[in-house]
């Protein structure tokens, strides 16, 4: 019912939208700034919410209204042991869990329909959708650390076994030194869950400015040589620790490695540490963010499904060979990840909000308890829900569907899938690093996108050089070919070859059309305006020495 008045409000918002934006338009001559960088167009609130509605009055005209993303449809008696007196007027949420209720005679939830789809999709037991995804991993961490001190009390013949009275016992989680855990949120492992991280570095096998991907071999030696890097308030240490010094609840890894512009671990590798964790009894998690952008390179095409796509897709511990699966169901099935996490905003531009998906039914009515604790379980998830149902449909099942029925690219139906963005990126790195005057300042990492993501490098200038160049190509043709430089914090490899300045490109649906040629003249023009101000600098430096 509250959706039924909510549509008509947010129809007046997109009619006086569209009769703002013509006025604009009409009354300014200049050009629209094309943006070369821009993997999801920018468009204003009430443009989002205009675009919602008619994908909502298109596909779901019938929708109920979720509350607390409907509890009612979950059994969890977990919540139902809790008596505090402040949850005493929460009833149609706390209450609701119980299994008395005719769950058939509720309205439909668009946001457990929603999980439901992506979980099939994804061949696990169950999804949850979350407000962000530094909540999702979060969470996950905890409840494996959960289930890891619930299984030794078992082990040792406790009685008490209750999931909530198990004592707190010092623990770790393995990940790249690249993990955003490590680099952008601030120490909330710490802080939040109390874990600790045992940190396995690559930079020290970079080639060039390459730093590879975590692996097995990279785990068993941080372990080996019993070197864990942490961080304290009072700055990054060393600490020496043993391996049964702490429990490791966890491997996490991220799939692609973000921080290293979306490089990919191959199905060989993935099914290595896969065995790796039961064999230590500790879980695998799975950072996939951008899943559906890894999805590029390590699944095999419909057509085809070969091995073509440069990974070693054999199992070692196997007597058969593994090909490339076809499906993202498929590789979960091959790799068996305890949880994933994926983000609804980067390559499904979404709003917000993440995906938490488990093995099993257990861990996902696990993480929901958790999802209240943490204080994400608001009061209508909603908004962001339609958002990345919209962006999951547009995004993935669409393109996917028109590849499957057509032999041809979907991207030549208006679709473009992950692999269009992908080998489109392909082929626009390969025409700039094949130009001299690019080539001068420019390098990619990895030199050949391995998915939709890639990270540019330049040398020898400073971001004030960049950014008075990029406007410099905006102001003269309408084009802006970098959306934010950056200077080089992670990569000491590109440090010590004279690069400080850096780029992350991602090719999606906005960018996905624009022609290669308007990509490689753009970058041309920015060169040589790189060179001049450079020059200028130069010249203008010497003469302060004269």
């Amino acid at each position: 019912m509250l959706l039924s008045l909510l549509l008509p409000l947010l129809i007046i918002i997109r009619d006086q939208t569209t009769i703002a934006m013509a006025s604009s338009s009409s009354s300014s001559t200049r050009p629209p700034k094309i943006l070369l960088h821009d993997a999801h167009a920018r468009p204003t609130p009430a443009q989002a919410f205009s675009e919602m509605v008619d994908y909502l009055q298109s596909h779901h005209p019938n929708v109920g209204w979720d509350v607390y993303g409907d509890f009612g449809m979950y059994n969890n008696n977990n919540n139902n042991n809790n008596n505090n007196n402040d949850d005493a007027d929460n009833n149609d949420k706390e209450t609701s869990t119980t299994s008395n209720k005719d769950d058939s005679r509720r309205p439909r939830s668009f946001l457990r329909e929603l999980e439901r789809d992506v979980a099939q999709e994804m061949g696990l037991a169950d999804a949850v959708f979350m407000p962000s995804g530094v909540m999702a991993q979060s969470i996950a961490l905890l409840i494996h650390q959960e289930q890891q001190q619930q299984q030794r009390q078992v082990d040792d013949n406790d009685n008490d076994n209750n999931i909530d009275n198990l004592p707190t016992q010092p623990s770790s989680f393995l990940c790249h030194e690249s993990s955003h855990l490590i680099l952008h949120e601030q120490q909330g492992y710490r802080a939040l869950l109390h874990l600790n991280p045992i940190v396995v570095a690559t930079q020290h096998k970079a080639t060039g400015i390459s730093i590879p991907p975590m692996t097995l071999a990279d785990i068993e030696e941080t372990l080996l040589t019993a070197s864990r890097t942490t961080t304290t308030t009072t700055g990054p240490t060393s600490t020496k620790c043993r391996d049964n010094d702490a429990t490791i609840v966890a491997l996490l890894l991220e799939l692609p490695h973000r921080e290293l512009g979306g490089k990919l671990n191959s199905l060989s590798e993935l099914l290595e540490l896969k065995e790796y964790c039961r064999q230590r009894e500790m879980a695998f998690h799975i950072d996939g963010a951008r899943i559906f952008e890894a999805s590029a390179g390590l699944l095999a095409t419909p057509e085809t499904n070969n091995n073509d796509d440069g990974h070693d897709a054999s199992n070692d511990d196997a007597t058969t060979t593994t090909t490339a699966p076809t499906t993202l169901a498929k590789l979960m099935a091959l790799v068996q990840p305890d949880s994933l996490y994926i983000s609804c905003y980067k390559g499904l531009g979404g709003l917000s909000g993440a995906f938490l998906l488990g093995r099993d039914a257990a861990f996902c009515q696990r993480a929901r308890v958790w999802l209240r604790r943490f204080g994400g379980n608001l009061y209508t998830l909603l908004p962001y829900a339609v958002a990345a149902r919209m962006g999951y449909e547009r995004e993935w099942k669409l393109p996917q569907q028109s590849q499957s029925q057509s032999s041809s690219s979907s991207s030549s139906h208006g679709l473009a899938s992950f692999a269009d963005k992908w080998q489109k990126l392909v082929q626009i790195v390969q025409r700039l690093s094949s130009e001299p005057s690019i080539a001068r300042w420019l390098t990619f990492d990895p030199s050949v996108p391995e998915t939709n993501l890639i990270h540019g490098y330049l040398r020898h200038v400073t971001v004030e050089q960049c950014d008075q160049a990029s406007r410099r190509v905006q102001e003269a043709c309408g084009v802006e070919i970098v959306g934010s430089f950056r200077p080089v914090r992670h990569n000491a490899a590109a440090l010590a070859q004279g690069y400080k300045v850096m780029f992350e490109w991602t090719m999606g649906r906005a960018n996905v059309q624009i022609d290669d040629d308007l990509h490689v003249s753009s970058w041309l023009e920015f060169c040589r305006e790189l060179e001049r101000i450079v020059r200028a600098a130069a010249d203008s430096s010497q003469a302060t020495n004269d």
